[in-house]
């Protein structure tokens, strides 16, 4: 089969997998994660045994793995289910309150400089029942809060913990504190991308060292695929192509 032929039909099958994973109900993923050491793969394979991010876009690989796998992993299964790798905090809170996001404006971005951080956090929404400067707070129900407990010290959480609830510190005092937290996590991400903002090529060099490993584990997964679908790249005497 000629290398377009074969690109037209793995893109129409997974087309067709990814359509039919939501006309049926997701099976029931095994509780010793079975389907994600199937086949004992290198755990730098690309055949996502790990996704961070969006855990839609988790799901949609899951159902899609487990759909070829259904139609095509035999006797073994060809993909693995891939599991969400997230950190401790799987969202950031914005300066409005909802998750930071870009498309809502509320962000505080890699790049900004330590006044620009500092500005940010000074105007961002605290506990709603803290009204005056006297009114206990809650940290647990505070966006502010929810970055001390990512960001932050101990010391420094046991600090606002004490000082918000008897209404010991103010918003301000407490919204200064996280941010110095941000800017000593922010200043060091800065100070490396400066070597390569001064150097692109560096990072070009990355990417394409990036890119040429990832092609070589790629190519062995897209040989699985095709050796579970009966394709081949290679012309087969007394077979119709």
């Amino acid at each position: 089969m000629k290398r377009i032929e074969l690109a037209i039909a793995l893109a129409f099958a997974l087309i067709e997998l990814s359509t039919a994973s939501f006309a049926q109900d997701s099976q029931p993923v095994p509780a010793d994660n079975s389907a994600v050491n199937a086949r004992d793969r290198d755990p730098n394979a690309v055949t996502a045994d790990r996704q961070s991010n969006n855990q839609s876009d988790v799901e949609l690989t899951r159902e899609i793995a487990r759909r070829f796998n259904q139609f095509y992993g035999k006797p073994a299964p060809v993909f693995p289910e891939p599991q969400p790798l997230l950190t401790p905090a799987a969202k950031l809170p914005g300066t409005d309150g909802r998750k930071m996001s870009k498309s809502y404006g509320n962000t505080v971005m890699l790049t900004d400089p330590e006044p620009v951080v500092r500005q940010k956090l000074r105007t961002m929404v605290t506990d709603p029942a803290r009204v005056r400067r006297n009114d206990p707070g809650n940290p647990d129900v505070c966006p502010v809060g929810d970055l001390h407990k990512i960001f932050s010290t101990e010391e420094t959480m046991a600090k606002v913990n004490e000082g918000c609830r008897s209404a010991g510190i103010g918003c301000i005092e407490c919204k200064g504190w996280a941010a110095d937290a941000l800017v000593q996590v922010l200043q060091p991400m800065q100070d490396r991308r400066k070597k390569y903002e001064d150097n692109p090529r560096l990072a070009w060099d990355i990417l394409e060292a990036g890119s040429a490993a990832a092609g070589k584990v790629a190519d062995a997964t897209m040989k699985d695929v095709r050796a579970s679908m009966g394709m081949s790249l290679e012309f087969e005497p007394g077979r119709k192509q």
